[in-house]
């Protein structure tokens, strides 16, 4: 039970140093933690923690390790049948594509993710992959899917109050006008 909180803290202790852009600190957090859920066997933990490794990981620009990392997710959270932790891999994964140039997999990740959160019902994670899929779709310059997405996406945000993703929506959109 102490090992299960010890990894938590760690996995706060390494989003918190990553929100602070202390990205190797965060690593080596992070890294602690995934191995305290591996001695654990605790799956969920360890996708949780893998996915917050690739997003480090994704910033220090090291793309191949970020992809390991939501690799071994996708394969942990499919393995425990969640829905909610395999949607959020697979938006991810979108996002490191398109970063990555390998379109066809974004899309297909990206949309993957957006049909799951369609039928769980989370308006924010619908609307985070219909922004990434804007930013696909711009990447692509394919204009009218990416002003419809990026629109609709909008308006999902401000209904569930997210200013972060409002902003973000924005700056999007700006970019086709």
């Amino acid at each position: 039970y102490f090992l299960a909180i010890k990894a938590k803290l760690y996995v706060l202790q390494g989003q918190s140093q990553h929100d602070l852009l202390l990205s190797h600190d965060a690593l080596s957090s992070l890294s602690e933690a995934l191995n305290m859920y591996r001695l654990l066997k605790d799956r969920d933990g360890e996708a949780e923690c893998s996915n917050t490794l690739s997003d480090v990981c994704q910033y220090l620009d090291r793309l191949e390790e970020a992809e390991d990392y939501l690799k071994n997710a996708r394969r942990l959270y499919h393995e425990i049948d969640s829905p909610p932790g395999s949607a959020a891999t697979l938006q991810r994964m979108g996002r490191l594509y398109t970063q990555l140039g390998r379109i066809d997999e974004a899309r297909s990740a990206l949309i993957a993710a957006l049909g799951r959160y369609r039928a769980s019902g989370d308006e924010l994670g619908i609307a985070n992959s219909m922004n990434s899929l804007g930013e696909l779709y711009i990447r692509e310059r394919s204009w009218d899917d990416a002003r419809s997405q990026l629109r609709d996406a909008l308006q999902r945000h401000r209904r569930v109050g997210d200013r972060r993703g409002e902003a973000i929506c924005l700056q999007n959109l700006a970019i086709l006008f």
